[in-house]
Order: C-alpha cells, then sequence, then structure tokens
C-alpha cells in the first residue's frame, strides 16, 4: 500500500517506520525542512507540510489517492484550531482508502468507580480540551472516506513518561486509575486497523491495566530519580477499558504501564 503519516513525530516517525519495514511505500510528512534526511533513514519519503486552521500549507498533494493516511498531529501543535487544521487534513485525504486519526481518551469525561466501555460515553457539556479533540474527530467523520479514529491513552516509552511531568507537585486523587499505553503498542493499534481490509470507526486504545495513580507514581519516581506527591483519597478520574478494539482487531496491549522491560 502507499501509506501517508501525516506529522512525522514522536510517534508518527516510528510508525511509518514500521509501516516501511512492513513492506509498504510510505510519506512522511515534517514542518522542518532540516528533519528530511532523518525521514529518509528510517525508509520513509519526507514532504514539508503543514497544517493550521486556514489550510494546508505544503505538499498537500502527497495526500492524494493515498491507501492509507494517518493523521499523527498532537492538539498543542494547533491550539484552538485543532479542528480546523485536521478537518483540513481530511478534505485533502478525500479520495484515500483510509483516514486514520490519533486522539485522545482525554474526549472522556470522569467517571468514578464507572469504567468506560463504550466510545459514546461523553459528556453532555466536555471541557474545553475535551471540546477541542472531539472538533478533529467531527472533521475526520465528516471526511467523504472511511475514517478511523483512535483515541489514544496516555503515552510512555522510548524515553518518554507521564512521571517526568509530574515530578515535585503536590497532586490529589492519588487513588485515581492511570490509562497508559505504550508507544509500541499504539503502533501495533494503528497497523491492526490499517489492514485490508481497513477496520474503520471510533476506537480507545489503553492498557488493560489501570493501577492507582499514587501509587504507580510513586513507585515510578523512585525507580526514575524523581519526587511527584500524590494526596491520599478518592478523585474523579476515569478507567477506561479498549473492549471495542479488541474484539475488532484482536489487539491487546503487550506492556504494562511502567514495565522496567519495556523499551
Amino acid at each position: 500500500m502507499r501509506i501517508v503519516v501525516v506529522g512525522c513525530g514522536w510517534l508518527g516517525l516510528p510508525l511509518a517506520a514500521a509501516f516501511a519495514r512492513d513492506g509498504h511505500e510510505v510519506h512522511g510528512t515534517t514542518t522542518r525542512a532540516e528533519r528530511r534526511a532523518e525521514l529518509r533513514e528510517h525508509g520513509v519519503t519526507p514532504h514539508l507540510l503543514r497544517a493550521g486552521v486556514t489550510g494546508v500549507e505544503g505538499d498537500a498533494t502527497v495526500l492524494a489517492g493515498a491507501d492509507r493516511v494517518v493523521v499523527a498531529i498532537p492538539p498543542s501543535g494547533t491550539g484552538d484550531g485543532y479542528g480546523a487544521a485536521i478537518g483540513h487534513v481530511a478534505t485533502a485525504s478525500a479520495d484515500a482508502g483510509q483516514l486514520i486519526h490519533a486522539s485522545s481518551t482525554g474526549v472522556y469525561p470522569d467517571r468514578p468507580g464507572h469504567p468506560i466501555t463504550r466510545e459514546d460515553d461523553l459528556a453532555q457539556e466536555p471541557s474545553e480540551r475535551a471540546a477541542r479533540l472531539l472538533a478533529a474527530e467531527a472533521a475526520v467523520d465528516a471526511a467523504a472516506v472511511p475514517a478511523t479514529v483512535l483515541r489514544l491513552a496516555g503515552l510512555w516509552g522510548h524515553g518518554r513518561h507521564p512521571v517526568r511531568f509530574l515530578a515535585g507537585r503536590d497532586r490529589p486523587g492519588g487513588d485515581a486509575p492511570v490509562n497508559l499505553v505504550h508507544r509500541d503498542d499504539v503502533i501495533d493499534a494503528v497497523r491492526a486497523v490499517a489492514g485490508d481490509p481497513p477496520v474503520t470507526g471510533t476506537f480507545s486504545v489503553v492498557a488493560a491495566e489501570h493501577p492507582p495513580r499514587g501509587a504507580f507514581y510513586r513507585a515510578e519516581a523512585e525507580r526514575l530519580g524523581l519526587e511527584p506527591r500524590f494526596g491520599p483519597g478518592p478523585s474523579p478520574g476515569k478507567r477506561v477499558v479498549a473492549e471495542r478494539l479488541a474484539a475488532a482487531t484482536g489487539w491487546r496491549a503487550r506492556w504494562r504501564p511502567g514495565d522496567p522491560a519495556a523499551p
């Protein structure tokens, strides 16, 4: 297949490289010219492209006629215009065989004590961040192309760990469950839905284990030499379950949150 990965960053580049190792013709986009050589080293043909509120700038023609287009642009890169930016990419990919969008479990509301097993378990009045994420998902769903939305839990692995963002901060709600997924497991999930025929729809992507936040981050902080602090007691957290993705593709996370053997 001819596969285009839009946004070859921390997640997008290893995903593109995995598709290349699978034997596909892989194209990847970056906003920085100096990164083109890095993409080539991974067997990925580079293209300069930037998605913004007003449209897609650069080599948008690479999206035309692709068998699979994977959008791995983080919300932080476009701010309030995230939904519009993703919508422009979706429009430019209108004749693709499948459009896959990496969203977030941040769309789900807090559900203390009640696992979120259904992708339609959404708040009637979403938070500002959830509203931006849902606007991007709506733009993908509205595209005239088979669409798949993968709602990713907190990402970790390969030098990235959420505990680093919490170091030295007092946090309430140590009893709330964590929702994490390893980057390698996300790559496996994308590959699973991008098969032939493609698997479409909206799916949560999260590891099966949900240890209490306080105990988990204290243990991880000790292992990494950091000091996050969590107060005891309940918290308005949530536990997201990837039942639908497992049923549709057989996907299972290989790595438990914080597994010291994970890359």
